[in-house]
């Protein structure tokens, strides 16, 4: 472009030279002749002009056409539908299958996310190589195409699997603070709080945990059952893969890894059992056997995980003072632990049905104790639904375009979004 227009100075400079005129009469006749050639040297410039922007357009259109056919295919963000539809679907709308129906959504390179009835969902953002989509609360199939970079990440309440290619099933209870995956192909990683370090969890395996508790459970397609520390499960090895990608069934090689958690808890918890009783369902259970060995003495002695399974058994029950009074102890004997920090969040999830007021002051508790823990996007989400129920517009909109700034991808940021910008 810039010789074409250096070329055209040259045409113009040279073309439109006109001479100085003389208005003498001896001169009369070379003024009348030079206006004359100067004329023709305008119509002989006009055709110069038309011919080298010609030449321009041709250049320009092959340079469009050479960089087109070198453009990379496939730089479009995937997109999805919702069954039924023929028209792309919206980034960031919620969506939910009809009662006893389940909802699937298809993504235009191959991928499919089977919501379960129930369940709420939406696809927080996609891009070349994947999405990110929320599962507030609810089961669903997630069959993910492996490709080149893949990159799918599924939150599921507090939870993050990433994801490059599989196949799995998850759930979230969003009242219980269940989260369970069975794997049918693959392999993801999991996050969460009480998680240490990423989970990763391999085809035929199915892996429970509870938000907060200090232990999990990961079971092999042999029916062998890990109930693991999370800060053991840290350090554990992966299982070995044969030839045919499917993996040993036997449990996993452990090694201890430095922590806040010691040798004690684990043993204590692998003898005891309540947060393998817990993840059954076995709530009324777990408080009866506390009981009998002594309500004050499992306050006072027991460890992080037993005394997370207490809390946790009574909160599921209704149990509200003995909830709490495990959680307090929690909070007393293990201060700066993830598990104390942890039971911040749960007091503020214990009170929010009877005290919003006492919730909101827990969950800002919550943050100044872990302000890069698991559930801070959780308690600031939590704040924002109970101001907007008391009707402190500032507040809810101060709030919501914190929230979206701080946590694109939370899982409160579909309704901190419609707040700012409803």
């Amino acid at each position: 472009m810039s010789a074409y227009l250096e070329r055209f100075g040259v045409i113009v400079r040279d073309e439109l030279a006109i001479p100085e005129r003389d208005f003498t009469d001896s001169s009369l006749k070379l003024n009348v002749l030079a206006m004359a050639d100067v004329t023709i040297r305008r119509q002989r410039l006009q055709r110069r002009l038309l011919a080298t922007s010609a030449v321009a357009v041709v250049c320009a259109g092959a340079l469009t056409a050479s960089y087109l056919r070198r453009a990379p295919m496939g730089e479009k963000p995937i997109e999805y539908r919702v069954a039924g539809n023929a028209l792309p679907a919206p980034i960031g709308k919620y969506v939910a299958p009809l009662p006893k129906q389940p909802l699937a959504l298809r993504f235009s390179e191959g991928s499919v996310v089977e919501l379960s009835p129930g369940a709420r969902a939406r696809v927080a953002r996609t891009t070349t190589h994947g999405a990110t989509v929320l599962i507030e609360t609810g089961g669903a199939n997630v069959n993910v195409v492996h490709r080149p970079a893949t990159d799918w990440t599924i939150l599921a309440g507090p939870y993050t699997v990433h994801v490059t290619g599989t196949a799995f099933n998850l759930d979230f209870e969003s009242s219980s603070q269940r989260f369970e995956l069975k794997m049918q192909s693959g392999v993801v990683s999991v996050e969460g709080p009480g998680l240490s370090h990423p989970v990763e969890v391999r085809r035929d395996q199915k892996f429970v945990h509870y938000v907060g508790d200090p232990n999990f459970e990961r079971q092999e397609s042999g029916g062998a059952t890990d109930s693991l520390p999370a800060t053991e499960a840290a350090g554990a090895a992966a299982p070995e893969v044969n030839s045919d990608s499917s993996p040993s069934v036997d449990a996993p090689t452990l090694r201890k890894v430095s922590g806040t958690s010691d040798s004690s808890t684990a043993k204590e918890s692998s003898r005891s059992g309540w947060a393998a009783d817990v993840a059954r369902g076995e709530y009324a259970a777990v408080l009866r056997k506390a009981k009998e060995k002594g309500w004050a003495q499992v306050l006072e002695e027991s460890n992080t995980a037993d005394l997370m399974a207490v809390a946790n058994a009574a909160r599921f029950l209704g149990r509200t003072e003995s909830s709490r009074e495990a959680l307090d102890a929690l909070r007393r004997r293990f201060k700066g632990t993830f598990a104390a920090q942890s039971a911040t969040y749960l007091l503020g999830r214990l009170v929010e049905p009877s005290n919003s007021k006492e919730a909101i002051n827990w969950y800002l508790q919550y943050e100044r104790e872990a302000p890069s823990g698991a559930l801070v996007a959780e308690a600031a989400g939590r704040r924002l639904l109970l101001l907007q129920a008391a009707g402190d517009r500032s507040g809810t909109e101060r709030l919501a375009r914190e929230y979206v700034s701080r946590f694109p991808d939370g899982p409160y940021a579909g309704v901190a979004r419609k707040i700012v910008l409803p």
